[in-house]
């Protein structure tokens, strides 16, 4: 009588804590791999980025959500030359987008022309050539996400992308 009140049942999809013993002793013992960081001190003291993972960056409009992502995929590049597959329609023209993440790999302002704090043209050069070997950029035709999705698999046989960036999803 004490085996059937003991028993229960094997549920596809349903996990008891006792099943995941002998993992929990090696997580007990030696932690959990360290993820990815960006190069952003206090980001990375308290946030990394793991292999498999879905990030969802959420917020009011106009609040820098793409700046940030931005500036993630470039600290992963350059700490892991880790490949960005980004589409980012809102992030238009794409010049801008480039230019944009071309600023942030040189710290250097692109400005205006007539601006004496305007970044070089050789940086500017330099940085965009470092953009084109690190990022991928999605503009498909009707925006549907099967077309995205193919586009990212493209990037993802043809330049070994990591991270995919979706900004934002309702553009889908």
């Amino acid at each position: 009588i004490e085996t059937i009140l003991d028993y229960s049942p094997m549920i596809p999809g349903m996990v008891t804590v006792n099943s995941l013993h002998e993992r929990l002793i090696d997580f007990y013992n030696h932690g959990s791999e360290g993820g990815m960081t960006c190069g952003i001190g206090p980001l990375d003291e308290i946030f990394t980025v793991q292999h498999s993972q879905l990030i969802t960056i959420t917020g009011s409009p106009e609040s820098f959500k793409s700046v940030f992502m931005d500036n993630l995929s470039k600290g992963l590049a350059m700490n892991y030359g880790v490949h960005t597959c980004m589409y980012s329609p809102e992030s238009r023209p794409m010049e801008m987008h480039v230019s944009r993440l071309a600023s942030i790999h040189n710290g250097l302002r692109l400005g205006l022309p007539d601006e004496d704090d305007r970044m070089p043209y050789q940086d500017f050069k330099d940085s965009c050539n470092w953009v084109d070997k690190h990022y991928s950029f999605i503009n498909p035709p009707n925006n549907t996400l099967a077309e995205v999705l193919q586009l990212w698999q493209i990037s993802l046989t043809q330049k070994g992308s990591k991270v995919f960036v979706l900004d934002p999803y309702s553009k889908v």
